[in-house]
């Protein structure tokens, strides 16, 4: 169960290490279909690992489609909207500091100004240079995170790691314990 989380996280690494190197406006579209592949990939992995982890939790029928519309709720407007305002909140960021940092060495004092089109500047080569290495280092926090959940899962992996985790137990034995617990304290408040 273990590996296929590295390998889902691991083929994110890969799709984010091809888009890292392939960002660029001049790169034809057809040369990120690799990349693609491999986020496809991982997607698919990851989504039949959490089902197949789904299932082993709850094992009635009724219980296991209940589960699995919660965790679509979850996965889709949850973590999606997260996923989105982190890669904008990250965005804007490294845009900003970027255009602070790059921006700086642009001293116009040796340029003639009647003969130099700014306008086309800006929106032409600079802003298109900033948001390029923008992406470039978002996509190197994916590959640094995707880098750390897989060997992160593949240590989970190893036996004698996995023989010392703690099992979780079914929900029936959650309820037994916590009627005793209860039980326990009413009989104690009782005497």
């Amino acid at each position: 169960m273990w590996k296929l989380f590295a390998i889902g996280f691991g083929c994110i690494m890969v799709y984010a290490i091809r888009m890292y190197f392939l960002m660029d406006l001049n790169v034809p579209i057809t040369a990120y279909r690799w990349a693609l592949v491999f986020r496809g990939c991982a997607y698919a992995v990851l989504a039949v690992s959490l089902m197949w982890s789904l299932h082993e939790s709850v094992h009635e029928l009724e219980h296991f489609f209940m589960a699995l519309f919660i965790f679509n709720v979850i996965h889709m407007y949850l973590a999606g909207a997260s996923g989105y305002g982190l890669y904008t909140s990250l965005f804007q960021h490294f845009m900003a500091d970027n255009m602070s940092r790059y921006g700086s060495y642009l001293t116009l004092t040796g340029v003639d100004m009647q003969q130099f089109d700014m306008n086309g500047f800006m929106n032409g080569y600079y802003l298109h240079s900033m948001m390029s290495v923008t992406l470039k280092q978002i996509f190197g926090q994916i590959i640094w995170a995707a880098g750390f959940m897989t060997m992160a899962f593949l240590l989970l992996d190893i036996p004698r790691v996995r023989t010392g985790i703690e099992k979780v137990p079914y929900w029936p034995v959650y309820g037994i314990k916590m009627l005793a617990r209860m039980g326990l304290k009413s009989r104690s408040t009782n005497t």
